[in-house]
């Protein structure tokens, strides 16, 4: 008998999400189970003029993807979640960018940074510490701002990143908060509005309708069904940052028991909805997320996966290589310690330059250590307490889990999904609006560790020191 093919499923949702370090799309059915998933490496252009995305290489390829699945699977929603620090110029007549899309390791601005802090809004507004390259948004755009005539200005529409992947798929321009509330300079958290920086660069005009993360914005464009076999009625929704969308799934759960999240990846972002935002410090890269309900959300971070994958390179060690709690323990009595920061100036520490102390002769079992360590550094700055919930990446890694629930054993360590809750997230804003039950945490076992309290002290002794 002929083979009959794939079988067709129906009403599956497709999540386009787009990190520093790679973009990928993921398919899941109507339960929101994962049907399948790929990635590809996000690979910036460094070109005039200024380091920007390849958002034209993106678009292609995210039209193969649906041309692909379209094939054997009813979608009948996108949702989206990317990377922040980022926004398109997009001229809404011809549906063209003004401008690349910036990179925000970009860091040759033709303006000189003083220029640009005269014009920033204080911490207590913003609660956008300052940061370094075009980490702030806001500086992004005061660059931009200076390329473009006056003519050019009054067609720009200011679009952040996933709101910008929206447009494109469904021809409705919007932005979501989430986004826009992630250390931008621009949004004032606690008041839930525009910061005076967006006056003061004159682009107060240039954005369009604010979106919920939750509703719809309409169908793909009729042009795009055609050429990729999605059907005409597949809904659109307007997209949001990673992180947030990693805590959506917790906003299921009440505030007073809600969890603290990790969400891991290219960085590490700790979001921790019940800490207080007096503990804010911009000096040690302590600043306010917003999630997709426009509620702020008090935010410790560093870069770790970059962190976790120099610190593999520094010490010639496969990053896919095996890592036990043995290695560990040898890590920690041969007295090795990789000591912040490597990667970007970021972080609590971030003006400092990384460096190993000790043989090293287990470089993954280092990088969890660091890793672990700067986890618990963040949940100590921010005075955090209760359950802690690891998604992303770092959740898949049982070493460096077990290490932090063995640094903090009056907290229980939690692990979401090895999946990430960027992709459940997602999902579930297509969801009717609803959020969904709390997401399934499992419990995290500390590890027996020898001499690691010690390790611990003698650590931070080190990082104390001048």
């Amino acid at each position: 008998m002929p083979d009959p093919g794939p079988t067709r499923t129906d009403a599956c949702t497709l999540v386009f999400d787009i990190g520093k370090t790679h973009y990928k799309v993921t398919l899941l059915g109507p339960a929101g189970e994962k049907l399948f998933s790929r990635r590809a490496p996000n690979r910036p252009v460094d070109r005039a003029p200024y380091r920007h995305f390849d958002v034209d290489g993106i678009w292609r390829w995210l039209l193969e993807q649906l041309s692909t699945l379209s094939c054997d699977h009813a979608i009948t929603a996108i949702s989206i979640a990317t990377h922040g620090a980022a926004a398109a110029l997009v001229d809404l007549e011809t549906g063209e960018l003004v401008l690349p899309v910036m990179d925000y390791e970009q860091d040759d601005f033709a303006i000189p940074r003083a220029e640009y802090d005269a014009l920033v809004p204080p911490f207590a507004e913003t609660f956008s510490p300052p940061l370094p390259a075009g980490l702030n948004l806001g500086r992004q755009l005061h660059a931009q701002w200076a390329m473009l005539d006056e003519t050019a200005r009054a067609r720009v529409t200011v679009l952040p990143f996933p709101n910008y992947w929206a447009l494109r798929l469904s021809g409705r321009a919007c932005w979501e908060v989430s986004s826009l509330g992630c250390h931008t300079d621009l949004w004032n958290p606690v008041e839930g509005r525009f910061s005076a920086l967006v006056e003061r660069l004159g682009i107060a005009d240039s954005f369009p309708e604010r979106i919920a993360a939750t509703d719809p914005l309409g169908t793909v464009c009729p042009g795009i069904a055609a050429a990729t076999g999605l059907p005409a009625s597949c809904k659109v929704w307007p997209g949001m940052h990673d992180s947030n969308a990693g805590y959506v799934p917790y906003l299921a759960i009440p505030k007073e028991q809600r969890p603290s999240v990790l969400s891991t990846g290219t960085w590490s972002i700790l979001l921790a909805c019940n800490s207080s935002f007096a503990r804010l410090d911009p000096a040690l890269d302590l600043l306010a997320n917003t999630d997709i309900l426009g509620n702020p959300l008090a935010t410790a971070r560093f870069m770790g996966g970059r962190e976790f994958e120099a610190i593999c390179e520094m010490t010639n060690c496969d990053i896919a290589t095996h890592c036990d709690a043995a290695q560990v323990v040898q890590t920690i009595a041969e007295g090795s310690f990789a000591l912040p920061s490597f990667a970007h100036g970021s972080g609590p520490m971030g003006n400092r330059q990384g460096r190993l102390v000790g043989p090293a002769t287990h470089g993954k079992a280092l990088a969890a250590l660091y890793c672990a360590l700067m986890l618990d550094h963040m949940l100590d700055l921010l005075a955090v307490t209760g359950p802690v919930a690891i998604e992303g990446s770092f959740a898949s890694n049982p070493v460096l889990c077990g290490i932090l629930a063995t640094l903090r054993p009056a907290q229980a360590v939690l692990t979401a999904q090895s999946d990430g809750g960027v992709i459940d997230g997602c999902w579930r804003v297509t969801c009717g609006g609803g959020l969904g039950a709390a997401p399934t945490l499992a419990p995290v076992a500390p590890l027996n560790l020898p001499g690691l309290a010690d390790y611990r002290a003698a650590w931070h002794a080190r990082i104390a020191a001048p």
